[in-house]
């Protein structure tokens, strides 16, 4: 689900005695930029992929997301823009301490500490 301040994706649940999805289960994860943008626009597009952006008046697109028909991953560039990764899951925990890789390197997830990098990978609990 795309809004004007980020991306929204999650993996439903099925529910075996109903014929539903409930959207509140799952695997859930907001991808957006901390800065005023607006969007989301169609950035492009081609037969399989579609991508969203946002972008600012002064410097062009600082946030896109490309979508890929039946990809298992989600994808955000971020360009002159903050990060802002967020999910109702918690991230395993790895020794007592939760944990983010960032460029390949695991760092301490405290939510106080500022951390840079070009590729951010998060581990999820499967449950809520």
């Amino acid at each position: 689900m795309a809004h004007d301040f980020g991306l929204h994706v999650s993996q439903p649940e099925v529910d075996e005695g109903q014929q539903n999805y409930e959207q509140t289960s799952g695997v859930s994860v907001g991808l957006a930029e901390t800065e005023l943008a607006d969007g989301p626009y169609a950035a492009d597009w081609d037969e399989l992929s579609f991508t969203l952006g946002w972008r600012s008046a002064v410097s062009g697109w600082i946030m896109q997301a490309p979508l890929v028909r039946g990809s298992p991953y989600v994808t955000a560039e971020f360009n002159g823009a903050t990060p802002r990764i967020s999910s109702p899951q918690q991230l395993r925990q790895h020794n007592g301490q939760a944990w983010i890789s960032v460029d390949g390197v695991h760092n301490p997830c405290d939510g106080y500490t500022e951390l840079s990098g070009r590729v951010f990978a998060v581990d999820l609990l499967e449950h809520d």
